[in-house]
């Protein structure tokens, strides 16, 4: 069981890792958005409402991608949800909050084999319901940064139609 909590923990790390990643491109393209938005809708362009339109939803994107980043790396530090175990000796909430350091001991030289077996179990149970919420979760905001690269897609194709003249039926 041991193992299987290392391995959940590696998981954890990963989604962290993705989250880094996808808040840094989010911040920088809002950041792009907000800093750019101005020089391409003054170039005079014909197709600046559309322009407008898709820089507006490439920030409300940007955005509600962190939004999921920080909704993923906010912690969860419920434990023994359901009351199935006593105070847990192995979650770090319960170690802080229910015990001091001489119940602690005295706690740990208390339980038996059975029972430290069972509050593993539990523990291994309750990290993987954290670990798939992770990834349901960091998965939205990548969701989002796809969308993002499709928006980006677009306001170059309306960018680059638009110098070379093509006109959009935009009237």
């Amino acid at each position: 069981m041991w193992d299987t909590l290392k391995r959940y923990d590696g998981y954890i790390s990963t989604v962290n890792f993705r989250c880094g990643l996808i808040a840094s491109f989010s911040a920088a393209v809002f950041g792009g958005v907000l800093l750019k938005a101005d020089a391409i809708l003054k170039s005079g362009m014909e197709s600046n409402y559309l322009l407008a339109g898709l820089l507006v939803l490439l920030a409300f994107l940007a955005l509600l991608s962190i939004y999921w980043v920080i909704k993923t790396i906010w912690p969860d530090l419920s434990t023994n949800a359901g009351g199935a175990n006593k105070p847990s000796l192995f979650f770090f909430g319960s170690v802080a909050k229910e015990f001091n350091a001489l119940t602690y001991a005295s706690e740990a030289a208390g339980r038996s084999i059975e029972e430290f077996e069972k509050d593993l179990a539990i523990q291994v149970h309750e990290v993987a319901q954290v670990t798939l919420k992770k990834f349901q979760v960091v998965s939205k905001a990548a969701n989002c940064v796809k969308w993002c690269l499709l928006v980006m897609g677009l306001i170059v194709l309306v960018v680059v139609m638009d110098s070379l003249g093509v006109k959009l039926c935009l009237r």
